[in-house]
């Protein structure tokens, strides 16, 4: 039980430092306007990756896959959503948070699928 929240508590963190410092740092950065850019691309798969091993992790040691997946790209999202809608980068911080979301999906099922679980109810 103090493994668990020992390392759910690492992974919150995890997922606020990715949130801020991947997430926020690529949608409010002064980068090209181009998206598909190669700044703006490495950009986006730092965050993918980040939030990728985040869910995995999560699902792997501590949640159920779709809490561990919300769980790890929720503080991103929020991010990029409240600040992308304020400041007027609607589409790239919708791209961001899209990017994350679908990251810590991915790494959520794949955790499950390797532990033999289903990660979603029947």
């Amino acid at each position: 039980m103090a493994r668990r929240l020992a390392i759910g508590a690492c992974l919150a963190v995890g997922a606020v430092l990715a949130a801020f410092f991947l997430t926020f740092a690529g949608v409010f950065t002064d980068g090209p306007a181009d998206p598909l850019d190669t700044e703006r691309l490495v950009s986006l798969a730092l965050v993918a990756i980040a939030h990728g091993v985040l869910g995995w992790a999560a699902a792997r040691f501590v949640w159920r896959p779709v809490v561990a997946a919300t769980a790890m790209a929720a503080p991103s999202v929020l991010l990029a959503l409240v600040y992308g809608f304020a400041d007027g980068a609607v589409t790239l911080a919708l791209v961001y948070a899209v990017a994350a979301a679908a990251a810590a999906a991915l790494g959520a099922w794949v955790a499950a699928r390797q532990a033999g679980r289903r990660s979603v109810p029947t």
